[in-house]
């Protein structure tokens, strides 16, 4: 038998291009995914530089948001609860002056937890009890990872990972530039660890590509610098913006899957609003159980890079990572 390829020889991109667009019986015109951001339709691996993203562990943060009021027993009890249905992050907002950490993590490892400690006063106060309860000889009880916006170093157990917000009111373009900017200063002038928060959309395709982008870039910012660390890390914040409970969920869901298909290694998403006709904890409960099906049922949590190899991501996030390296670029 004959080489089949030579017997059947492979088509050109060009030959495609002219059936598609006899079928169509009009040019292939691109697709506008975003203000000014354009994606070809129909493309083959020639055109695409492949790139493959490989994370330092398993899965992602699932974090939920606690506040912390005076009532340190409800909150110790909400804490328990959130861990116990799947949650390994904790986004804790201490809306009071008076705080008590052996109440308020009592029974919780926090060894197995990450944390992003906020206040409506002083953080630096609140991170410097909760390093005096950690470094406690009779606690031994230090969290996995602290994210902090706080620069201060000064603690005995604390290790705070600096986090760099995106701002909802820039261009996307300029955005992620001046992200990329401010994480070269923290991770390669500063050495230290840092975490890029990412605001979601209901754009599923740009919600992949602008993570993949960022982090490609970081890593030639890296290579450049002749350095292996530290890792962008990506923790992305899914807002509900729909009335309906039910509907949230469905957006949330088919958000949070793109996040991880961009390869996030966080991912918090707001508490659907459900009506007080539903017990206590319900709300957090279903708004959590979105990432738990995503980990355990679509088992996301196994794979490095879920959308590496598809042409049509691969050309976005080309795209975007051009636009972002241009502005990092003219603004140094």
């Amino acid at each position: 038998m004959k080489n089949i390829f030579e017997e059947f020889p492979a088509p050109s991109h060009q030959k495609w291009l002219e059936l598609v667009e006899k079928e169509l019986k009009r040019p292939l015109e691109p697709l506008e995914i975003a203000d000014s951001l354009f994606s070809d339709p129909f493309l083959d691996q020639e055109f695409l530089e492949k790139s493959t993203l490989t994370k330092s562990k398993e899965g992602w943060v699932i974090f939920q948001k606690i506040d912390i009021t005076d009532d340190f027993q409800s909150a110790n009890r909400e804490i328990l609860e959130v861990v116990n249905g799947g949650a390994n992050g904790l986004r804790l907002v201490v809306l009071t002056e008076n705080y008590d950490f052996k109440e308020i993590f009592k029974d919780v490892d926090l060894s197995k937890l990450s944390l992003s400690i906020e206040s409506s006063s002083d953080t630096f106060k609140v991170l410097k009890t909760l390093d005096e309860y950690c470094s406690d000889s009779h606690q031994n009880n230090t969290p996995m990872e602290i994210i902090t916006h706080n620069q201060n170093e000064n603690y005995k157990s604390l290790k705070p990972q600096l986090l760099i917000s995106e701002s909802s009111e820039k261009p996307l373009f300029q955005n992620l530039s001046e992200i990329l900017s401010e994480a070269e200063n923290i991770g390669i002038q500063k050495g230290k660890l840092f975490w890029i928060k990412l605001n979601s959309s209901e754009n599923f395709y740009l919600n992949i590509a602008k993570i993949r982008a960022l982090k490609i870039l970081w890593e030639h910012i890296l290579e450049a610098n002749g350095a292996d660390k530290p890792e962008m890390k990506v923790w992305v914040n899914i807002k509900n913006t729909n009335p309906d409970a039910n509907q949230a969920a469905i957006a949330a869901t088919q958000q949070a899957a793109a996040a991880i298909s961009g390869t996030a290694d966080a991912i918090e998403i707001d508490t659907l609003d459900y009506s007080s006709d539903y017990p206590k904890g319900f709300p957090e409960r279903i708004t959590r159980n979105i990432q738990n099906l995503l980990w355990f049922e679509s088992h996301l949590n196994k794979v490095d890079d879920p959308s590496a190899g598809s042409y049509f991501i691969e050309d976005l996030t080309e795209k975007i990572k051009n636009e972002i390296w241009n502005l990092f670029l003219k603004n140094r």
